[in-house]
Formats: C-alpha cells, sequence, structure tokens
C-alpha cells in the first residue's frame, strides 16, 4: 500500500442544547445546507501535520515516529514514498497564509557599575552572552565575536550550510524583561574553571554603593528598572537588523500578606504603578516621546492602532488541583506549592465557562447474522473498543462483560479512584470513520489471553462476499454513514446523554498523479460521503429528540475541505 493523496475534512459537533428550530423533515440536496441544522452547530476541519508539512529534518525540527518509521522500513510502504516534503506546506505558509515563526528570549537590562572602560565593556559581554547567543546566529549566522574570543574551542562553530538555514530564520522576536543588573569587568585566574558562568568575564549585582537597581518586588531577583525595557528595545532593534519585537513577558510579583482584607489587596496601586511606567518607556522606545502623555490621558489611543495589548500566567500560579486526575508533581525551591493556588481548576467552570473532554476513537458494529451470539458479539465489541473508556467514565467501572471475562487481569478502580473518574468530563470527542461486520468467536483452551481475544469477536469486512460498505483509499475504510447515526444514539442511550463533539469523520481516496488538477478538483466522491454522513447526523438530532423527548441532543458542527494530503498505509 502507499502514502496517498487525499482530501480529508475533519467534522466538529457538539452535541448539546436547543435545536427545536431544526426541520422535522429530511431536507433533499438541494435544500441541504447550513439552514438544515441548529443555529448554533458548529463546523470545523482539522488535519496531520505529517500529511501536509513537509520539512521532515529543517530547522532543528527532530524526527517523529512517522519520521523514523518511514526512513528505517521503506518496503512497508508499498511504493516506499515518505512524509519528507509532503505538500510543502511549512515553506510554502508564508506566501499562501502570510504566517510567521518567531523564538521568545529572555534577557535583562545591564547597567555598567561604574564608568569605567572595563565596565562599559562588560554591558556589552553581558548582552552578548545573555541575547546575543542566540540573536547574533539568527541575524548574522554566527556567534558573537565576544563569544568566540572567550570561549574559544569550547564553542561550537556553524557549517556553511548550518549558518545559512539559520541566519534569518525567524519572523519576529518575542522578548521577555522583569528586571535589570549592574555589571561589572571580572578578571579570571589561570586556576579558574571555565565554564558559561565565567566565560563572560562579568560580575552581575543587584546594587551599587549599597543603592538597588531599583524597587525590590516579590522576588528576590526583581528589581523594578522601567527604563531598562526602552534600553532593550532600542538595543535590539540597533544591533540586530530592526527585527519585529512581541514583548511576550512583563510583570511585577509581590508579597503574600494573608492577613490583608480582600478589598485592600485589591487596591493594586503597585501594579498599576508599574505597568504605567514600563509602558511609558515602551511609547517613549517607539518614538512617540513628542507627544507624551500625561498619566490622566495615557490610555489605548497612546499607542499606535495596530498594538496589541495581551495578558498570559502560569499554569501553576493559578491552577491548583496539583494531585488530581492523574496530574505529576512539580518542584519548588522555597518548599511553597501550587496545591491549591488560586484553584482555578475548580473555579474555572464557574467563573470562565470551560469543559473538559476525552476524544474516542471507535466503529460501529453490525452482526454478521441475526444470531443471539452474533448480536451479543455486537454489544462485546462496543464494550471492548468504546466502553473500556465510557463505562469508568460514567459508572466508575469497567463493563460488565470485560469484568467476566478479562478477570483478574482486569485492575479494579478503588473507590476513591472510581469516584474520581466518574463524572469527570464535560464533553465525548468521538472519531468515527467505519464500521464491520462482527460475531462471536469461541477461544480454545489453549488461546493465548490478551485483549484482542478476550472479546470473543470475530471481525470482518464483508458478508457473503459483499463490503460492508463502498471501499476508500485505506483497505479499513469502508464507507457506512447510518453507522454514525447508530453510534450516535447509542453513546446517547448507554452513557447518561452526554454532550458530544464529532471530532474527527472523513474519506481518503487512491492518489492518481497522472489525473489532471482539473479533474481531480471534481470531487463528487467527497461531497456525496460527507452529505450522507450530514444526513444521518441530522437524523440522530430528530430521533433521539423524538425517543426522549426532549431537547438536549445537538448544537455544532463544521464544513469545509482542505487540500490534498498524505496518508500512509501498511503492506
Amino acid at each position: 500500500m502507499a502514502i496517498q493523496s487525499y482530501l480529508f475534512l475533519s467534522l466538529l459537533l457538539v452535541f448539546g442544547s436547543c435545536f427545536n428550530s431544526l426541520a422535522a423533515t429530511q431536507s433533499d440536496t438541494a435544500s441541504f445546507n447550513r439552514k438544515s441544522f441548529p443555529q448554533d452547530f458548529v463546523f470545523g476541519v482539522a488535519s496531520s501535520a505529517y500529511q501536509y508539512e513537509g520539512a521532515a529534518f529543517e530547522d532543528g525540527k527532530g524526527p517523529s515516529i512517522w519520521d523514523e518509521y518511514t526512513h528505517k522500513f521503506p518496503s512497508k510502504i508499498s511504493n516506499g514514498s515518505n512524509g519528507d516534503v509532503a505538500l510543502d506546506s511549512y515553506h510554502r505558509y508564508k506566501a499562501k497564509q502570510k504566517g510567521k515563526i518567531g523564538i521568545t528570549l529572555q534577557s535583562n537590562w545591564f547597567v555598567p557599575l561604574s564608568n569605567s572602560k572595563e565596565d562599559l565593556e562588560a554591558v556589552s559581554r553581558a548582552l552578548d552572552f545573555n541575547l546575543g547567543w542566540f540573536m547574533s546566529p539568527l541575524t548574522s549566522g554566527e556567534y558573537p565575536s565576544s563569544m568566540r574570543s572567550l570561549v574559544g574551542e569550547r564553542l561550537p562553530k556553524f557549517s556553511k550550510k548550518q549558518a545559512g538555514s539559520i541566519k534569518g530564520s525567524f519572523d519576529f522576536i518575542g522578548l521577555n524583561y522583569y528586571s535589570a543588573n549592574y555589571v561589572a569587568h571580572k578578571s579570571q585566574s589561570n586556576d579558574t574553571h571555565p565554564s558559561y558562568e565565567t566565560d563572560s568575564h562579568v560580575a552581575s549585582f543587584f546594587e551599587r554603593d549599597g543603592i538597588p537597581i531599583g524597587p525590590k518586588a516579590g522576588s528576590f531577583w526583581l528589581l523594578v528598572y522601567p527604563s531598562g525595557l526602552h534600553d532593550l528595545l532600542v538595543y535590539i532593534k540597533k544591533a540586530y537588523n530592526d527585527p519585529v519585537i512581541y514583548i511576550t513577558e512583563n510583570g511585577v510579583d509581590e508579597t503574600d500578606n494573608p492577613a490583608l482584607p480582600l478589598k485592600e489587596a485589591l487596591i493594586d496601586n503597585q501594579r498599576i504603578d508599574y505597568f504605567h511606567q514600563h509602558l511609558s518607556f515602551v511609547q517613549k522606545a517607539i518614538n512617540l516621546a513628542a507627544t507624551q502623555s500625561d498619566t490622566a490621558s495615557f490610555n489605548r489611543k497612546s499607542f499606535p492602532q495596530d498594538f496589541v495589548f495581551g495578558v498570559a500566567s502560569s499554569a501553576y500560579q493559578y491552577e491548583g488541583a496539583a494531585f488530581e486526575d492523574g496530574k505529576g508533581p512539580s518542584k519548588i525551591s522555597n518548599g511553597s506549592n501550587g496545591d491549591v493556588a488560586l484553584d482555578s481548576y475548580h473555579r474555572y467552570k464557574a467563573k470562565q465557562k470551560g469543559k473538559i473532554g476525552i476524544t474516542l476513537q471507535s466503529n460501529w458494529f453490525v452482526p454478521l447474522s441475526n444470531s443471539k451470539e452474533d448480536l451479543e458479539a455486537v454489544s462485546r465489541a462496543l464494550d471492548f473498543n468504546l466502553g473500556w473508556f465510557m463505562s469508568p467514565l460514567t459508572s466508575g467501572e469497567y463493563p460488565s462483560s470485560m469484568r467476566s471475562l478479562v478477570g483478574e487481569r482486569l485492575p479494579k478502580f478503588s473507590k476513591k479512584q472510581a469516584g474520581s473518574i466518574k463524572g469527570s468530563f464535560d464533553f465525548i470527542g468521538l472519531n468515527y470513520y467505519s464500521a464491520n461486520y462482527v460475531a462471536h468467536k469461541s477461544q480454545s483452551n489453549d488461546t493465548h489471553p490478551s485483549y484482542e481475544t478476550d472479546s470473543h469477536v470475530a471481525s470482518f469486512f464483508e458478508r457473503d462476499g459483499i463490503p460492508i460498505g463502498p471501499k476508500a483509499g485505506s483497505f479499513w475504510l469502508l464507507v457506512y454513514p447510518s453507522g454514525l447515526h447508530d453510534l450516535l444514539v447509542y453513546i446517547k442511550k448507554a452513557y447518561n446523554d452526554p454532550v458530544i463533539y464529532i471530532t474527527e469523520n472523513g474519506v481518503d481516496e487512491t492518489d492518481n498523479p497522472t489525473l489532471p488538477l482539473k479533474e481531480a478538483l471534481i470531487d463528487n466522491q467527497r461531497i456525496d460521503y460527507f452529505h450522507q454522513h450530514l444526513s444521518f447526523v441530522q437524523k440522530a438530532i430528530n430521533n433521539f429528540s423524538d425517543a426522549f423527548d426532549n431537547d438536549h441532543f445537538i448544537n455544532a458542527l463544521a464544513d469545509d475541505s482542505l487540500c490534498d494530503e498524505f496518508k500512509i498505509e501498511f503492506d
């Protein structure tokens, strides 16, 4: 089989509320459109980077699982192809999509401890060893001259090819600025162990003559020095070919006072003053000094129209729930922790209307015959594919069929684990592509027990020589639109009527490189595929409503086609 070119559409579908406006009668092809679905039904698209990106080994990208597999075992792909180039989106994204790539760097500003020549040169080296270490290769293709001179042979050298690849390989610089330091020249004795800490011949200080470089914040290293942001911005623009700069981090912390009443704690004059001063110096760096606003009129209009403001924070600083739902521990040097923090993890729903879900993959299953054994095999196939996850999430334990057939090999949830898992989701993401015939399969005593044998189910693509549906590009993908309807209704009935997003649904086709583009774009197969699947989604909305006499089912989906991509198939 081959890496094949195909069009892919991923459908996003939210099962929620309010679809009373949906027409009760099924629309025909001509009138089947956006209005055939509820107003809050959302459509969306998605794809895999490997299928379109290319540039598999460029700009420091490490190999993915598929890169490794297709290069190590090319014979496993029938035509030996791979995704090294794919659609070459990595190189084409700028022209086509106006995309941008950047790098975010952290740097303080540095002030000479004295006006001596040695200390002034120490400032330059401090900037080289902090910022120039990255910026110089990105703009000139080599490390700063001070680093090359002082580090010597220990500093790697870029090959001509590497230098050419790195130089200019960014569209913007992200800058994290918090504080500043005094620096002075520091001579090194011959017995000094050479390292990054000593190579620059720079000593750093928080204060000069006993006076700190700026007011101290909550962290010992954060001394407020607003003019340093201006100086750093101007320095970068001058030293590194006038790059586009995003200030990606800038802020101040404070020492916690738990005894302070909330009303007083919210009087945040320290932070207001901090940002006013820093923004004033940003404005100055932009060259608006001639029209510098005073405090009263210093507002959004003080900055260019395309100047964008934003906020961000660290999950550890506000999320809490440090050991819940499988989260592992982190480490903090002062012994404090974020076990609770702002408890955003538990408060996000009430405050931000946030939602957490899990995406699951399942085919639909059709009995090979109408025998009782094959009908029961359908139930077990669903349990071992979907119920394996859905049953614990809704009942706190594995399906009864799994507990019976797997026995002691199946782990048991403790009471605490069951309580933590049960109901721990707001929605289910569903990936649906195809269906299979299934039949009961008896196991002999010498069968090695495994996930593949435990269900006592045999799976088939066809019945009496007739496939369950038309074959797509992949051998396993047989088009069976009604299976999406049946699976949706099954989940709603079996698992307490959850909200559902259809996160993946689509079809591939065998690549025909000789087909002219104009003919290839006549995509009737895919049009028919999505029309049929959407028709059955619409039917599921109607049928579920009629059966349960409520209006809690669907309110979102998306529809558009992506460009040709690659898909790998196995021999």
